[in-house]
């Protein structure tokens, strides 16, 4: 089968250059009734698109003589593995080439930037600012490579990761008990962890048509536009429900104290929230306050940092809307900012940072534990 490429510890993307498509008005037209043929069958069935079954197969109707050479120069087969040109380009794509990498000698340590060699089974990097990277050593083998192999990333994706750990700078986090955690779960080429439901990762990476986001820059600031969805008419709250409750025939959670309600209610996943909402006027109205809308907010979303600025920010410096509905705006960014396939244009960071979030949670919960084993078996030394 040949070698498979390593990918981005944190992201599972590449540090390599990816397609983009063509230009011509014909090629664009064929990519993007493809992929919303694709987008529309995945909704239909629940499947999520891929190159190699279900319906979307190379032999199906849209590929048809798909290495034959169109006018304006395309094909159809690099237009399917290939992104799409008025989503992302070569400059919005630049921070994919440069990796550093986690390693260890005697302890753990973080390496200056980089580029990867041989489909980054190794990566050359420079020397960085952290004490414990080796002086005389720039070349290193990844995930496969001996007793110490070294883990590359995107810093785009290690500020994620950061931000997971609830640390500003990388000289904060114990690299050593990182790095541990990343090599216990690191079976080949990339981490046992779970990276979402994406194609590109395969033996080369593809650039799979309809999946643009996941090569989008994770950290982009998004700060304008959240501010600007804080102000839409679509996120005041309405007084439209204000007579629901008389046409209310039966509510079991009517007969739980709403101080009660109200703090079982904050407890829920947003997804419960919203469903409990349809169920029961009594849920709805314990649930229309900005309060529970917060906590969820930073429970669920701690990655959609530009909005938890804006909590945390004075009156006079960034005001919210006093009529803003935070329940509405929480219903919209969640289906807006899920992963997924043929993302809106305007969501790919965002869905991009989310996607990259679960790894991130998934190895902060490690690293803790393994902070606190540490520390248990320290302390138990001394007692000795």
């Amino acid at each position: 089968m040949g070698v498979f490429s390593s990918y981005c510890a944190i992201c599972s993307g590449p540090a390599t250059e990816c397609s983009i498509g063509s230009t011509v008005p014909e090629a664009l037209e064929w990519r993007r009734k493809r992929v919303a043929r694709k987008r529309t069958l995945m909704l239909e069935t629940g499947q999520y698109p891929s190159r190699y079954s279900g319906t979307d197969i190379w032999g199906n109707a849209d590929l048809e003589d798909e290495y034959e050479e169109q006018k304006g120069g395309w094909t159809k087969s690099d237009e399917d593995c290939s992104y799409d040109p008025d989503l992302v380009s070569e400059e919005s794509l630049e921070w994919l080439l440069t990796v550093h990498c986690l390693g260890r000698v005697e302890e753990g340590f973080i390496s200056g930037p980089g580029t990867e060699i041989d489909r980054m089974l190794r990566i050359c990097v420079d020397i960085g600012d952290d004490p414990n990277q080796p002086q005389d050593r720039t070349t290193y083998f990844t995930y496969i490579g001996g007793d110490y192999p070294a883990f590359p990333f995107h810093w785009e994706c290690f500020s994620v990761l950061m931000w997971a750990l609830g640390h500003d700078e990388s000289n904060n986090i114990d690299r050593t008990v990182l790095y541990e955690v990343m090599k216990d779960i690191a079976p080949t080429y990339s981490l046992d962890v779970d990276y979402g439901n994406i194609g590109g990762p395969e033996q080369d990476w593809i650039s799979m048509s309809g999946e643009e986001y996941v090569v989008t820059n994770p950290i982009d600031d998004m700060g304008d536009l959240i501010r600007e969805l804080t102000t839409r008419d679509a996120f005041k709250h309405s007084n439209n429900n204000s007579n629901i409750q008389n046409h209310v025939i039966n509510d079991p959670f009517d007969k739980i104290p709403f101080d009660i309600l109200y703090n079982i209610t904050s407890y829920l996943p947003g997804n419960s929230i919203l469903a409990l909402s349809i169920a029961s006027w009594s849920v709805t109205n314990a649930t229309r306050y900005g309060g529970i809308w917060k906590q969820l907010f930073a429970r669920e979303m701690e990655w959609l940092w530009e909005l938890q600025e804006l909590f945390d920010a004075d009156d006079e410096d960034s005001p919210l809307p006093p009529d803003l509905s935070l329940k509405r705006l929480y219903i919209y960014l969640d289906k807006k900012t899920t992963p997924t396939y043929a993302m809106d244009a305007g969501f790919l960071c965002l869905a991009n940072r989310r996607r990259i979030w679960r790894p991130c949670q998934q190895l902060a919960e490690l690293y803790f534990e393994k902070l606190r084993q540490n520390s248990a078996s320290n302390a138990a030394e001394v007692k000795e």
